[in-house]
């Protein structure tokens, strides 16, 4: 049997087959009885009552023996069609598929408010095994209230480890999904079950909290360096800001004078070998030097090798809501080509502050005429310099306006 090299392809990266693709064009395809999706998950974010939604991903099937059934809840539905025929269960038989591949149709019709997850299943006779689409979206009755994200962890994964895998080596970075390894010994970041709250947030209290520290058992310790790309990233023609809020609480400190961590960064990707270039940072560092108080941990900004610090002071075991914003007031036309002046500047709320969730207030700090010349592509859980640093994060958000970090 005959097909264009391109279906061979595309069905060997939906099923994560080890069998490698034969010749330019017109190879021979292997031959067995499977399904494959083009997606493992659908999100349809905010979705207004009334007003469905609906997505579409790919189907492959190979060497079918019967009908293909596909299946999910309420308030999701699934169809042939992008327009009719919406159900609960869908049976799609051989003749639907075109080169053995069709689309699935998914509407998600919320009637209340709230958030939404529901797996789609695809079954058919011979094959033990359903493929799974995992679908999310949220109901809501106003459509500003939908925020816009260019990125959310709440760290809500199944294991105690933070799924990571190592970045690539070439420029191809800023496509990749999921938490990268820049460093590949980088150890494992932990997540603990017990997530952080603040009143107000909205991100408050859901799944679980990631730990920034160093590896006790490995001499001299171990740094972290994980990223995760935003989307969509900086560009040539972008002026505005990004705004990278998370819960923040530190078990353990630097002791010594100038000691000090950036736990959450700004960065971009190096093209020629996928090192990290970054940008502006949240920094903790021991004020000793310039206080009485020895235990003195204030709140600051870096960039590159700068921290700026606030008098803003923090306490060992306290929650705070923090904000990261770094505002680029010139175009980059290309990185490192050309240099910009850009700002940043940090948020620190401490539980029971009155925020104004629709107009920016004082930043506690502004670092200004920083020296710009990376794209913003990425944000990074970072744990270096001093190794007595212990932090733990959640409910991360990044965005370009202020509001959407409350909605």
């Amino acid at each position: 049997m005959k097909r264009p090299a391109q279906y061979l392809c595309l069905f060997l990266a939906l099923a994560a087959l080890t069998v490698a693709c034969v010749e330019d064009e017109g190879g021979d395809i292997p031959q067995f009885l499977d399904l494959a999706t083009q997606v493992s998950s659908l999100d349809f974010e905010g979705v207004t009552i009334g007003s469905p939604k609906t997505q579409s991903y790919g189907l492959y099937g190979s060497l079918l023996e019967g009908d293909v059934t596909v299946t999910t809840t309420s308030p999701f539905q699934v169809s042939k069609s992008a327009t009719e025929g919406f159900a609960s269960s869908v049976t799609f038989s051989s003749s639907d598929f075109t080169n053995n591949i069709t689309n699935v149709y998914v509407q998600l019709d919320p009637q209340e408010e709230g958030e939404f997850m529901a797996e789609i299943t695809h079954s058919t006779p011979g094959l033990d095994i359903s493929r799974v689409v995992t679908a999310t979206g949220i109901g809501v009755t106003d459509p500003e209230s939908i925020p816009t994200l260019l990125f959310r962890d709440n760290f809500d994964y199944t294991d105690d480890l933070l799924p990571s895998t190592n970045r690539a080596t070439d420029d191809t970075n800023p496509t990749l999904d999921g938490w990268l390894k820049v460093r590949a010994a980088n150890k494992d970041l932990e997540l603990v079950s017990e997530s952080l709250t603040f009143e107000g947030y909205p991100e408050s209290g859901i799944g679980k909290a990631v730990v920034i520290d160093r590896n006790p058992d490995v001499p001299g310790g171990q740094t972290n360096l994980l990223q995760h790309n935003i989307d969509p990233q900086q560009n040539a023609e972008f002026t505005g800001s990004y705004y990278a809020s998370f819960l923040f609480k530190a078990e353990d400190v630097p002791t010594a004078a100038g000691g000090y961590n950036s736990p959450l960064i700004f960065s971009s990707w190096n093209p020629n070998n996928g090192a990290s270039w970054w940008s502006s940072g949240f920094v903790v560092q021991n004020d000793k030097a310039n206080d009485t108080d020895p235990d003195n941990m204030v709140f600051g900004i870096r960039y590159e090798a700068l921290n700026e610090l606030s008098d803003k002071t923090m306490e060992i075991g306290k929650t705070y809501l923090i904000v990261l914003k770094h505002t680029i007031t010139t175009t980059i036309p290309a990185e490192l080509e050309t240099t910009a002046t850009s700002t940043a500047s940090i948020f620190v709320f401490e539980e029971g502050d009155a925020i104004d969730v629709e107009n920016e207030p004082e930043a506690v700090y502004t670092m200004i005429n920083i020296p710009d010349k990376y794209y913003i592509r990425s944000v990074t859980l970072f744990q270096e310099n001093d190794p007595q640093g212990r932090y733990i994060i959640d409910g991360l958000r990044v965005t370009n306006e202020w509001d959407d970090i409350f909605k």
